[in-house]
């Protein structure tokens, strides 16, 4: 383990108005939003599998990769729209920093799994500040390719980080439970090694303290939810979702107001649906279809509202749009959809989270530019919480 503090720079991006976006009136809250597309980092070839959370101070934290370094990135917003941030590279050894995922540890400081690409392992770095100038590092998994094709960590009901992956090698879903804040080390355990399980794992702690994870068997194209037994997450239980040859990925998990699963996904043929889970285990979900329109998606993204109705973010490689989708019950089975970005290829690696202004903040990849976006909304009424 070993600390290494990155070249930090403040930066002005480029910041622009986002497209003319439609009126929202679904509710007794209704109101026209407006956004800001905030170009935060064009340093090279940047921005791939962004996560972003609002740290201890307010503002928020965001780790991406640097594939023109191959190094792993963090920007601190300085501002609730984040229109300026303060750039470190954390870890820059050997080639790492792909499929990150960031959460806020209850010592209120940032915690980052990614994938180490020259070695195949799995990694966790812990912020040494709030501003995550630098970062002490765990390798948690040695298993090679262990943490490929996506990561993503949460803080359980412990104070002790939960990290859903994929290992490759054995083609399995995979859990590392952390045996302290800093992820030292940790429990490893396999959930599901039926097909080619856990492409694109997303992990969320459900009301009942348990980790609640989404992902993909390539294997057989099914949309597959695990819920923990426990709280080190050493045995779960494993309930198909979509039908076989249905699902194509890039998923994604939130908790709804109603205490039940969220998760968005794309179809083989390109529509984008998202499974209302009907108990805390998932073991059944209402699935809608929230756009049919048959535009393949390159990722997908969900968060609660201060309303308590979902919103997510998704993207149409077709047309090129970065879409955002206000859904007006906990089920979103009734929905008002606006474009907030036009890029070629839509947006990849889309991430978002609610800041304390109660208003949507969304980051993802321009794989035209090569370069990370920030889009902040802007419409208290809308997105807070009413009173």
């Amino acid at each position: 383990m070993r600390g290494v503090t990155g070249p930090i720079g403040i930066v002005e991006p480029q910041v622009t108005a986002g497209p003319t976006l439609s009126e929202w009136t679904p509710g007794p809250s209704a109101g026209r939003l407006s956004s800001s597309v905030t170009i935060l980092d064009e340093a090279g070839d940047v921005g791939r599998w962004s996560s972003v959370r609002i740290g201890v101070d307010g503002l928020a934290l965001i780790s991406y990769f640097d594939y023109t370094n191959w190094d792993l990135k963090i920007a601190h917003c300085e501002n609730l729209a984040c229109r300026r941030a303060s750039i470190a590279t954390i870890d820059r050894a050997d080639a790492v920093g792909t499929h990150s995922s960031l959460s806020i540890g209850v010592d209120g400081l940032g915690l980052i799994s990614y994938h180490d690409f020259t070695h195949g392992y799995l990694k966790v770095a812990h912020c040494m500040d709030v501003r995550c100038s630098s970062a002490t590092f765990s390798v948690v998994d040695s298993t090679t390719n262990a943490g490929d094709f996506g990561t993503s960590i949460a803080i359980g009901s412990d104070g002790l980080a939960l990290v859903a992956y994929m290992d490759v090698t054995n083609a399995a879903l995979k859990v590392a439970h952390c045996s302290d804040i800093m992820c030292h080390s940790a429990t490893l355990s396999s959930l599901d090694r039926s097909g080619l399980s856990g492409e694109l794992s997303h992990v969320a702690i459900g009301d009942d303290g348990l980790g609640l994870i989404s992902y993909f068997d390539e294997a057989t194209s099914v949309l597959k939810v695990a819920h923990c037994l426990n709280a080190l997450c050493t045995s779960a239980s494993v309930t198909t979702l979509t039908e076989a040859g249905g699902a194509g990925g890039a998923s994604a998990v939130a908790i709804g107001s109603d205490g039940l699963g969220i998760i968005p996904s794309f179809t083989r043929s390109g529509f984008f649906r998202i499974a209302h889970c009907s108990d805390v285990a998932c073991m059944s979900a209402t699935i809608s279809t929230v756009d049919g329109s048959g535009n393949i998606g390159a990722s997908a993204a969900v968060a609660t509202t201060g309303r308590g109705f979902p919103l997510l973010g998704y993207t149409d490689v077709v047309n090129g749009n970065v879409n955002l989708v206000f859904c007006s019950n906990t089920a979103c089975t009734a929905s008002s959809q606006v474009t907030v970005d036009r890029v070629p290829n839509g947006g990849w690696d889309m991430a978002m989270t609610i800041g304390i202004d109660g208003n949507a903040l969304v980051t993802y990849y321009d794989p035209g530019a090569r370069d990370l976006r920030v889009v902040h909304l802007s419409n208290p009424l809308a997105m807070s919480r009413p009173g």
